[in-house]
C-alpha cells in the first residue's frame, strides 16, 4: 500500500501557531503548544473535516464553511480570525 503525498502549512492564529498537514483524504492540525480548549477545537474541526472528504466533500467546499468564523482571541497581526479559518485557509490553498 502506498501512501499519498502529504504537504504542511504555517499559519498564525491569535491562539499560536497553527500547522496544517492535508494529504488525499486525511487533514491533521496542531497548535504549536500542547492542550487546552484550543488544541482539543483544532482536533475536532480536523476529524470532521478529514470525514467530510473521505465523503466526497472538496477541501474547498469544507474550507468554505470555516471561513469567516471568528473567535475572540483574533488577532489582526495573525491575519485570521480563528483556527478554523486558518485551517480554511490551509484547505483552500490546496484545492486551488
Amino acid at each position: 500500500m502506498t501512501s499519498s503525498p502529504s504537504s504542511t502549512s504555517k499559519h498564525r492564529t491569535g491562539c499560536g501557531t497553527l500547522y496544517a498537514t492535508r494529504s488525499e483524504l486525511c487533514v491533521t492540525a496542531s497548535l504549536g503548544k500542547a492542550g487546552g480548549c484550543a488544541a482539543a477545537q483544532v482536533s475536532g474541526l480536523t476529524a470532521l473535516a478529514s470525514l467530510a472528504i473521505r465523503h466526497g466533500a472538496t477541501a474547498g467546499e469544507v474550507a468554505a464553511q470555516l471561513t469567516g468564523i471568528s473567535c475572540p482571541y483574533s488577532s489582526p497581526v495573525a491575519g485570521v480570525l480563528s483556527c478554523g479559518g486558518a485551517l480554511a485557509e490551509a484547505l483552500g490553498a490546496e484545492d486551488k
